[in-house]
Protein backbone atom coordinates (compact mmCIF):
# COMPACT_ATOMS: atom_id res chain seq x y z
CA UNK A 1 0.00 0.00 0.00
CA UNK A 2 2.55 2.57 1.19
CA UNK A 3 4.53 1.33 -2.08
CA UNK A 4 1.24 2.85 -4.09
CA UNK A 5 0.74 5.77 -1.84
CA UNK A 6 4.23 7.07 -2.62
CA UNK A 7 4.14 6.92 -6.45
CA UNK A 8 0.82 9.07 -6.44
CA UNK A 9 1.84 11.27 -4.02
CA UNK A 10 5.20 11.79 -6.19
CA UNK A 11 2.35 12.60 -9.51
CA UNK A 12 0.28 14.62 -7.83
CA UNK A 13 3.08 16.72 -6.06
CA UNK A 14 5.87 16.84 -8.60
CA UNK A 15 3.85 19.44 -11.18
CA UNK A 16 3.45 22.33 -8.22
CA UNK A 17 7.30 21.68 -7.10
CA UNK A 18 8.58 21.86 -10.93
CA UNK A 19 6.30 25.13 -11.17
CA UNK A 20 7.56 26.53 -8.28
CA UNK A 21 11.26 25.71 -9.69
CA UNK A 22 10.48 27.00 -12.93
CA UNK A 23 9.24 30.15 -11.54
CA UNK A 24 12.24 30.82 -9.18
CA UNK A 25 14.50 29.84 -11.85
CA UNK A 26 16.09 26.78 -9.78
CA UNK A 27 17.54 24.13 -12.04
CA UNK A 28 15.42 20.91 -12.04
CA UNK A 29 14.52 17.74 -14.26
CA UNK A 30 12.20 15.07 -14.71
CA UNK A 31 14.15 12.84 -15.68
CA UNK A 32 17.28 10.94 -14.49
CA UNK A 33 20.28 12.29 -15.95
CA UNK A 34 22.02 8.46 -16.20
CA UNK A 35 19.33 6.04 -16.39
CA UNK A 36 16.97 8.18 -18.54
CA UNK A 37 13.66 7.56 -16.65
CA UNK A 38 11.19 9.62 -15.07
CA UNK A 39 11.46 11.09 -11.41
CA UNK A 40 8.19 10.46 -8.81
CA UNK A 41 10.10 11.67 -5.79
CA UNK A 42 9.98 15.21 -5.59
CA UNK A 43 12.61 15.35 -3.40
CA UNK A 44 15.14 14.28 -6.06
CA UNK A 45 14.14 16.32 -9.16
CA UNK A 46 16.47 19.29 -7.88
CA UNK A 47 19.36 16.96 -8.15
CA UNK A 48 18.16 14.92 -11.79
CA UNK A 49 18.91 11.80 -10.37
CA UNK A 50 16.49 9.15 -9.92
CA UNK A 51 16.41 7.55 -6.58
CA UNK A 52 17.62 3.75 -7.40
CA UNK A 53 20.41 5.49 -9.19
CA UNK A 54 21.08 7.73 -6.23
CA UNK A 55 22.04 5.11 -4.43
CA UNK A 56 24.24 3.33 -6.60
CA UNK A 57 26.51 6.08 -7.08
CA UNK A 58 30.32 5.31 -5.66
CA UNK A 59 30.80 7.91 -2.68
CA UNK A 60 34.02 9.37 -4.77
CA UNK A 61 31.91 10.13 -7.43
CA UNK A 62 31.75 14.46 -7.39
CA UNK A 63 28.36 14.18 -8.48
CA UNK A 64 27.04 12.59 -5.44
CA UNK A 65 28.43 15.39 -3.74
CA UNK A 66 27.09 18.19 -6.12
CA UNK A 67 23.32 15.91 -5.74
CA UNK A 68 23.15 16.05 -2.17
CA UNK A 69 24.04 19.80 -2.25
CA UNK A 70 21.46 20.25 -4.43
CA UNK A 71 18.47 19.09 -1.84
CA UNK A 72 16.69 21.52 -0.34
CA UNK A 73 17.02 21.85 3.87
CA UNK A 74 13.47 21.68 3.72
CA UNK A 75 13.08 18.10 2.17
CA UNK A 76 15.95 16.74 4.21
CA UNK A 77 14.79 13.78 5.80
CA UNK A 78 16.58 14.47 8.94
CA UNK A 79 14.87 17.75 9.11
CA UNK A 80 14.63 20.16 12.06
CA UNK A 81 12.29 19.25 14.05
CA UNK A 82 13.72 15.40 13.84
CA UNK A 83 17.04 17.07 15.25
CA UNK A 84 15.62 18.63 18.21
CA UNK A 85 14.39 15.61 19.65
CA UNK A 86 17.73 14.18 19.56
CA UNK A 87 20.09 17.30 20.41
CA UNK A 88 17.49 17.46 23.18
CA UNK A 89 19.11 14.69 24.94
CA UNK A 90 23.16 15.47 23.59
CA UNK A 91 24.73 16.47 26.79
CA UNK A 92 28.33 17.37 26.93
CA UNK A 93 31.92 15.96 26.63
CA UNK A 94 33.02 13.88 23.73
CA UNK A 95 29.82 13.11 20.85
CA UNK A 96 30.01 10.71 18.20
CA UNK A 97 28.00 10.79 14.90
CA UNK A 98 27.67 7.18 13.45
CA UNK A 99 26.83 8.27 10.05
CA UNK A 100 27.35 11.49 10.19
CA UNK A 101 26.32 12.33 6.43
CA UNK A 102 27.34 16.11 5.87
CA UNK A 103 27.08 17.14 9.23
CA UNK A 104 23.97 18.81 9.36
CA UNK A 105 22.94 17.58 13.00
CA UNK A 106 26.61 17.80 14.10
CA UNK A 107 26.40 21.10 12.97
CA UNK A 108 23.50 22.02 15.31
CA UNK A 109 25.63 20.38 18.52
CA UNK A 110 28.54 22.91 18.51
CA UNK A 111 29.25 23.90 21.84
CA UNK A 112 32.24 25.08 24.35
CA UNK A 113 31.97 21.97 26.15
CA UNK A 114 31.33 19.29 23.22
CA UNK A 115 34.15 17.53 21.46
CA UNK A 116 32.25 16.91 17.95
CA UNK A 117 33.33 13.31 16.04
CA UNK A 118 31.79 12.06 13.06
CA UNK A 119 32.51 9.27 10.69
CA UNK A 120 30.38 7.99 7.35
CA UNK A 121 31.09 5.41 4.64
CA UNK A 122 31.13 8.02 1.87
CA UNK A 123 33.83 9.69 1.42
CA UNK A 124 31.98 12.70 -0.31
CA UNK A 125 29.81 13.18 3.05
CA UNK A 126 32.73 13.26 5.03
CA UNK A 127 34.69 15.97 2.99
CA UNK A 128 31.25 17.96 3.13
CA UNK A 129 30.85 17.78 6.90
CA UNK A 130 34.53 18.57 7.20
CA UNK A 131 34.24 21.84 5.56
CA UNK A 132 30.98 22.66 7.59
CA UNK A 133 32.27 21.75 10.82
CA UNK A 134 35.99 23.28 10.49
CA UNK A 135 36.59 22.35 14.75
CA UNK A 136 35.22 18.60 13.97
CA UNK A 137 36.97 15.41 13.96
CA UNK A 138 35.79 13.38 10.64
CA UNK A 139 37.19 10.26 10.01
CA UNK A 140 36.07 7.95 6.23
CA UNK A 141 34.99 4.60 7.96
CA UNK A 142 32.59 1.90 8.26
CA UNK A 143 29.80 1.25 11.36
CA UNK A 144 31.30 -2.49 11.31
CA UNK A 145 34.60 -1.21 12.55
CA UNK A 146 34.91 1.86 14.77
CA UNK A 147 37.97 3.77 14.66
CA UNK A 148 38.20 4.38 17.69
CA UNK A 149 39.56 2.95 21.40
CA UNK A 150 36.71 1.55 23.46
CA UNK A 151 35.16 3.41 25.94
CA UNK A 152 35.93 6.92 24.37
CA UNK A 153 32.37 8.78 24.19
CA UNK A 154 29.99 10.14 26.53
CA UNK A 155 26.57 10.29 23.93
CA UNK A 156 26.68 8.69 20.53
CA UNK A 157 24.27 9.61 17.58
CA UNK A 158 23.53 6.31 15.10
CA UNK A 159 20.39 7.61 13.09
CA UNK A 160 19.04 5.82 10.01
CA UNK A 161 21.89 3.95 9.54
CA UNK A 162 21.68 0.77 10.68
CA UNK A 163 18.74 -0.33 8.31
CA UNK A 164 21.47 0.28 5.58
CA UNK A 165 23.64 -2.48 7.28
CA UNK A 166 23.60 -6.10 7.30
CA UNK A 167 24.63 -7.91 10.46
CA UNK A 168 24.65 -6.81 14.00
CA UNK A 169 28.67 -5.84 14.08
CA UNK A 170 27.52 -1.85 14.18
CA UNK A 171 25.36 -1.82 17.29
CA UNK A 172 28.32 -4.15 19.00
CA UNK A 173 30.50 -1.52 17.47
CA UNK A 174 28.51 1.69 19.09
CA UNK A 175 28.23 -0.53 22.88
CA UNK A 176 32.08 -1.01 22.54
CA UNK A 177 33.35 2.91 22.21
CA UNK A 178 30.74 4.64 24.48
CA UNK A 179 32.40 4.98 28.04
CA UNK A 180 30.59 3.03 31.13
CA UNK A 181 27.61 5.43 32.12
CA UNK A 182 27.89 6.64 28.23
CA UNK A 183 24.31 7.19 26.43
CA UNK A 184 23.57 6.08 22.90
CA UNK A 185 20.84 7.41 20.57
CA UNK A 186 19.52 5.15 17.75
CA UNK A 187 16.97 5.65 15.19
CA UNK A 188 15.28 3.86 12.42
CA UNK A 189 12.70 4.04 9.86
CA UNK A 190 9.63 1.61 11.21
CA UNK A 191 10.22 -1.24 8.85
CA UNK A 192 6.53 -1.25 8.04
CA UNK A 193 5.57 2.34 7.70
CA UNK A 194 5.87 4.58 4.42
CA UNK A 195 10.02 5.40 4.66
CA UNK A 196 10.96 1.67 5.56
CA UNK A 197 10.00 -1.12 3.57
CA UNK A 198 9.94 0.67 -0.13
CA UNK A 199 12.76 3.08 0.41
CA UNK A 200 15.42 1.56 -2.13
CA UNK A 201 18.40 2.12 -0.04
CA UNK A 202 17.15 0.22 2.81
CA UNK A 203 18.30 -3.68 3.44
CA UNK A 204 17.12 -4.41 6.79
CA UNK A 205 13.71 -3.82 8.45
CA UNK A 206 12.85 -2.94 12.06
CA UNK A 207 10.14 -3.14 14.43
CA UNK A 208 10.07 -1.54 17.51
CA UNK A 209 10.23 -4.45 19.63
CA UNK A 210 13.21 -5.77 17.05
CA UNK A 211 15.39 -2.83 17.43
CA UNK A 212 15.12 -3.11 21.39
CA UNK A 213 16.32 -6.76 21.05
CA UNK A 214 19.07 -6.18 19.15
CA UNK A 215 20.33 -3.41 21.25
CA UNK A 216 19.63 -5.07 24.58
CA UNK A 217 21.58 -7.99 22.82
CA UNK A 218 24.25 -6.12 22.07
CA UNK A 219 24.58 -5.05 26.85
CA UNK A 220 22.86 -1.86 26.21
CA UNK A 221 20.25 -0.42 28.89
CA UNK A 222 17.24 1.16 27.43
CA UNK A 223 16.23 4.16 28.75
CA UNK A 224 13.14 5.57 26.64
CA UNK A 225 12.04 4.62 23.37
CA UNK A 226 9.71 6.62 21.31
CA UNK A 227 7.53 6.04 18.44
CA UNK A 228 7.13 9.22 15.85
CA UNK A 229 6.03 10.79 12.80
CA UNK A 230 2.51 10.43 11.44
CA UNK A 231 2.42 10.88 7.86
CA UNK A 232 -0.98 11.34 6.56
CA UNK A 233 -1.64 10.60 3.15
CA UNK A 234 -1.49 14.17 1.08
CA UNK A 235 -2.00 16.41 3.88
CA UNK A 236 2.07 15.61 5.32
CA UNK A 237 3.37 16.36 1.71
CA UNK A 238 1.52 19.17 1.46
CA UNK A 239 2.97 21.00 4.42
CA UNK A 240 6.12 20.04 3.10
CA UNK A 241 5.63 21.92 -0.24
CA UNK A 242 3.96 24.78 1.64
CA UNK A 243 7.21 24.54 3.84
CA UNK A 244 9.43 24.57 0.83
CA UNK A 245 7.25 27.78 -0.73
CA UNK A 246 7.46 29.83 2.11
CA UNK A 247 11.11 28.61 2.95
CA UNK A 248 10.23 28.29 6.80
CA UNK A 249 9.77 25.30 8.75
CA UNK A 250 5.85 24.89 9.70
CA UNK A 251 5.13 23.23 12.95
CA UNK A 252 4.29 19.94 11.38
CA UNK A 253 6.30 19.55 8.17
CA UNK A 254 7.75 17.84 6.16
CA UNK A 255 6.66 15.24 8.88
CA UNK A 256 3.70 15.29 11.32
CA UNK A 257 6.27 15.25 14.47
CA UNK A 258 4.17 13.57 17.61
CA UNK A 259 4.31 10.55 19.18
CA UNK A 260 1.74 7.55 18.14
CA UNK A 261 1.13 4.32 18.07
CA UNK A 262 3.56 1.95 16.05
CA UNK A 263 1.24 1.20 13.54
CA UNK A 264 1.17 5.19 12.04
CA UNK A 265 4.91 5.49 13.10
CA UNK A 266 7.14 6.31 10.28
CA UNK A 267 10.43 6.48 12.85
CA UNK A 268 11.42 5.07 15.56
CA UNK A 269 13.84 6.43 18.42
CA UNK A 270 15.73 4.94 21.32
CA UNK A 271 17.45 6.46 24.44
CA UNK A 272 20.08 3.84 25.38
CA UNK A 273 23.30 3.67 27.81
CA UNK A 274 26.20 1.18 28.81
CA UNK A 275 26.13 0.08 32.40
CA UNK A 276 28.31 1.90 34.44
CA UNK A 277 29.29 -1.42 36.03
CA UNK A 278 30.64 -3.84 33.57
Amino acid sequence: MWHWLRKFEGFLFIPPFAIYYALRGIPFSLRCERCHRWIFDQMYIRTGICEKCWWQMPSTDDAYIKAHSLIPPRLNPAHEHFYRRIIKKVGDGKVLDVGCGHGFLLSRLRSQRRSLYGMDVTNGAVRVARDRIEEGNFHLANARKIPFESDTFDYLICSDVLEHIEGDEAVRECYRVLKPGGAALITVPNGKGPWGKYFVGHIRLFSFESIVALLKEAGFEIVSGQKFGLHVPLVTVSLGVLSQALDKNLPFSPELNIDVPEFLATTFMIVCRKPSVQ
